[in-house]
């Protein structure tokens, strides 16, 4: 690999399967120390010994961080904590999810508030408690993961289409204010 993010530290959420951890191994692969946050502490911890022991030759720095990221502490725990341990954050990958595929008729206020809170107000979150502390150390990357049901209709995926339309509108808002 080729060394790319060597010394930044970063923190991916959904981290312990799918995108999330092929995020988390591509940035131990490239030289981070990374965060991987996933809802349940022993999928957490599991998949980040994985990772430290395939990326063992490396040296790879990770840690596991557990907790609902619609939980607005559980973001700034594993931020501060990062920031703590190693005086920085440079990275921040919201990926994410909580997903029921359902017609539309059968949405709940339960599947509704969970979906939303995890999928969207987590990247809110996540960009409040990560800014604050990149921008402290010059700057960093803050990058949310949406979808192209942002765009296109898809079967029984009404609020996982407005979930990821309002994670794309959340970026471009975060770029005007921030970009410059």
């Amino acid at each position: 690999m080729s060394g790319k993010l060597q010394g930044k530290v970063a923190l991916v959420t959904g981290a312990a399967q799918g995108i999330g951890r092929a995020i988390a191994e591509r940035f131990v692969a490239e030289g981070a120390i990374v965060g991987m946050l996933d809802l349940k502490a022993e999928r957490a911890e599991a998949a980040a010994a994985e990772v430290r022991q395939q990326y063992a030759g490396i040296g790879a720095k990770v840690e596991a961080f557990a907790g609902n990221v619609a939980d607005r502490a559980t973001i700034a725990d594993a931020v501060a904590a990062l920031d703590a341990r190693h005086g920085r954050l440079d990275v921040l990958v919201s990926n994410a999810i909580w997903v029921r595929y359902t017609p539309i008729a059968d949405i709940t206020p339960e599947m509704l508030q969970r979906m939303t809170a995890t999928g969207f107000d987590s990247v809110v979150w996540g960009i409040q408690c990560a800014a604050p502390v990149m921008a402290r150390n010059g700057g960093g990357a803050i990058v949310n993961i949406a979808s192209a049901a942002a765009f296109l209709g898809m079967p029984n995926a009404m609020i996982y289409a407005g979930v990821k339309a309002g994670v794309l509108g959340l970026t471009h808002q975060m770029a005007v204010e921030w970009g410059p």
